[in-house]
């Protein structure tokens, strides 16, 4: 079936992203220091969540200019539409979330330091950091997923969705038994003779 990857699809993004995030925590060290041309990467960062959030976009429009198509039908009848929708809220939604935090980077240098819990040293740039960390990668990764299905309904074979789902499928003992039920009109011998006659 097209759409059974979903099942297991629907949050990998999630526990991918809060494993990575996780990770960092334990690796990036309280006191930060930032680097040389940190702007500079922080603008190249938001340019590629434009790009990205543009083709999802796209992508959305191609969806809604064919969904009174067949094989639009076809899809809705072996997924929900409601995660469809879903799938594509999470990205767009976590992208509009990580550029106002890597906006928020910016001014990285100004609140860097400040500490929230004094027995472990955590600041406020570590934890910000890491939820920049999270945001970026689940929304790189809920843009994969939702590009992915795209491709897959953009390059589905149109045939495929005339094919009877195999829920809808007769048995053959059953359409034979059809068959032999159907009523049958002999025609009269009458009848007959006439239409020879209009044919001649």
């Amino acid at each position: 079936m097209m759409f059974k990857k979903m099942d297991y699809e629907k949050y990998w993004p999630l526990f991918l992203s809060l494993i990575i995030a996780f990770l960092f925590f334990v690796i990036i060290p309280n006191k930060i220091k930032i680097p040389q041309n940190f702007d500079n990467f922080l603008t190249a960062a938001i340019t590629f969540i434009s790009i990205i959030l543009g083709f999802l976009g796209v992508a959305l429009t191609i969806i809604l200019s064919i969904r009174n198509t067949e094989l639009m039908e076809f899809i809705f009848q072996n997924t929900s539409k409601e995660r469809l929708k879903n799938y594509f809220k999470n990205p767009i939604i976590s992208g509009f979330f990580d550029v106002i935090v890597t906006i928020g980077l910016y001014f990285f240098d100004i609140y860097k330091d400040y500490t929230i819990t004094t027995k472990l040293g955590i600041t406020v740039g570590k934890c910000i950091l890491i939820l920049w960390i999270f945001l970026s990668m689940y929304f790189l990764f809920s843009s994969y997923r939702i590009i992915d299905i795209v491709m897959i309904i953009i390059f589905k074979d149109p045939k495929e969705t005339q094919k009877r789902l195999p829920s809808e499928k007769i048995d053959p003992e059953d359409e034979k038994e059809l068959k032999n039920k159907s009523p049958k009109f002999p025609v009269s011998e009458q009848l007959q003779q006439k239409s020879y006659k209009r044919l001649r």
